[in-house]
């Protein structure tokens, strides 16, 4: 009876309806919200599968961008009830225009601030008085835009003398917080300068400890310019 279905079950089979009747479009709107992760993943995968099967053009609504990036073959994230931007999900997730694309795509640094220089491909952003980013992209229009770059393209040293290579962007900055995640990692978020925005940064728990990084450490910060994405 369909009574006894679990919530996994009732969702294959309403899917299972829906495409029963060939339908030349099928509107998807979070029809795995409500299911446990596990599940969610499992059907999420059926679905990937059965999608190249049918002729069927499929608009699937979903928060979740893993979701997106297994199912979809063009993503269009929405801000506001308008296009932020639209594409191949690999490329909107490594390759956002915007700031919204930037929060779709998981980068969890998103800082304002003020573009300063633009030249063949190289910008500079000041994100915080004397604190300025080397970036290396395509020019947003205007001056008032964003550097966007993951908690992972962030290196942490105590000095400036144990951050090895050519990375052009090394700032001080002061420990403000340091929570532990699953993997063996932490995310730390730094204060950049002297009043600059909080900087999200993950790295592995021994390295945290190594490093002595609790909240009131100083540190200096580095990202490459090639991590930071400039968007309007």
């Amino acid at each position: 009876a369909a009574s006894t279905l679990s919530a996994g079950e009732a969702a294959r089979v309403s899917l299972a309806r829906a495409f029963a009747t060939r339908p030349e479009v099928l509107f998807l709107d979070e029809p795995f919200a409500r299911l446990d992760e596990p599940t969610r993943l499992a059907l999420t995968r059926d679905l990937a599968a059965v999608l190249p099967t049918t002729d069927a053009t499929v608009v699937f609504v979903t928060h979740d961008r893993s979701e997106a990036a297994a199912i979809a073959t063009r993503v269009v994230v929405l801000e506001s009830g308008r296009i932020a931007q639209e594409g191949d999900p690999a490329r909107l997730l490594e390759h956002p225009h915007t700031r919204a694309a930037a929060r779709w795509a998981g980068f969890e640094n998103i800082l304002a601030g003020r573009l300063l220089e633009s030249h063949a491909g190289h910008e500079r952003v000041e994100i915080a008085p004397g604190v300025v980013l080397d970036c290396v992209g395509k020019r947003p229009d205007g001056t008032d835009v964003a550097a966007c770059f993951r908690a992972e393209s962030v290196a942490l040293a105590r000095s400036v003398d144990e951050i090895h290579g050519s990375i052009r962007n090394r700032f001080r900055a002061r420990v403000v917080a340091v929570s532990a995640r699953s993997g063996g990692t932490v995310i730390a978020g730094v204060a950049a300068g002297e009043s600059g925005p909080v900087i999200a940064a993950i790295l592995t728990a021994e390295s945290a400890e190594a490093l002595g990084i609790v909240a009131g450490a100083e540190v200096v910060a580095a990202i490459k310019a090639a991590a930071i994405h400039v968007v309007a």
